[in-house]
C-alpha cells in the first residue's frame, strides 16, 4: 500500500510534510498546555485541548500523505479522515469562540449543532490533496465569526482577545497563501504554497494558544 513506506522524492513535498510534523509537535504541545490550565474552567480547556488534538492528528495525516510515495487511491484514503480532522477543528474553534462570547451555557448548545455542521460539510464537499479550496472557504467563514467576536472582546480589554484576533489574522493570511497558490521561499531549501502555509498557520496555532492561556489563567486566578 505504501510502496514499503519510501519517503517522497520531490523536495517541496518533503519540506510540506516536515512542516506538517511541526504543526503536528506544536498542536501536542499547545494540547498539553491547555489541558494544564483547566482548574475553574475545565468546560472550556476541553474544548481547546480537543481542537488541537484534531490540529495534530491532520498534521500528522497530512505529513504521511506528503512525505511517502503511495498510490493515488491510498493517499484519497488518507485525505478522508485528515479532512474530518480539520472540518472538527474548525467546529470546536466556533464552539470555543462562543464560550468565550456568550458563556458556557450557550457553547454547550452550540456544540452538537457545530460538529453536525463540520460533519455535513466533511460529508459532502469531498476535498482531496488538489483541491483544498472548499475547506478555505469553511474555514474563513469560521474564522470570520471569530474575528468578529474577539475583536469586540479586545475592545474591551478582555484578557486573551488581542492574542486570539492576532492568531485569527494569521491563520486568515495563511488561507490566503493556500488558495494563492503562489508563494514560494527559498531559505537554504525551497518551500511552496503548502509549506509557506504551513508555517504562517504554525505561528497563527501558537498566538492562539497564547490568548486561551491568557484566558484560563485569569480564569483559574484565586479570587481571593
Amino acid at each position: 500500500m505504501f510502496h514499503r513506506l519510501r519517503i517522497i522524492q520531490s523536495p517541496t513535498e518533503q519540506m510540506t510534510a516536515a512542516t506538517d510534523v511541526l504543526i503536528a509537535g506544536a498542536a501536542i504541545a499547545c494540547a498539553t498546555g491547555v489541558r494544564g490550565l483547566r482548574a475553574r474552567a475545565p468546560w472550556k480547556a476541553a474544548i481547546w485541548t480537543a481542537a488541537y488534538g484534531t490540529v495534530a492528528t491532520g498534521a500528522t495525516l497530512g505529513a504521511i500523505a506528503h512525505g511517502f510515495e503511495m498510490s493515488k487511491a491510498t493517499n484519497t484514503r488518507i485525505w478522508q479522515p485528515l479532512n474530518l480532522a480539520l472540518s472538527t477543528t474548525v467546529a470546536l474553534f466556533v464552539v470555543g469562540t462562543v464560550y468565550d462570547t456568550w458563556g458556557e451555557a450557550t457553547a454547550r448548545r452550540a456544540l452538537l449543532p457545530a460538529l453536525a455542521v463540520g460533519g455535513a460539510f466533511w460529508k459532502t464537499i469531498p476535498v482531496g490533496q488538489t483541491e483544498f479550496w472548499p475547506f478555505l472557504i469553511y474555514q474563513a467563514a469560521g474564522m470570520l465569526l471569530a474575528l468578529g467576536s474577539y475583536g469586540r472582546l479586545a475592545l474591551r480589554g478582555t484578557p486573551g482577545a488581542a492574542w486570539m484576533v492576532t492568531g485569527i489574522l494569521l491563520s486568515m493570511a495563511a488561507a490566503g497563501i493556500q488558495a494563492d497558490g503562489r508563494a514560494a521561499l527559498k531559505v537554504g531549501v525551497e518551500l511552496d504554497a503548502n509549506s509557506v502555509y504551513h508555517l504562517v498557520q504554525l505561528a497563527g496555532i501558537l498566538a492562539l494558544y497564547m490568548g486561551i492561556r491568557e484566558s484560563l489563567l485569569t480564569e483559574a486566578s484565586p479570587e481571593g
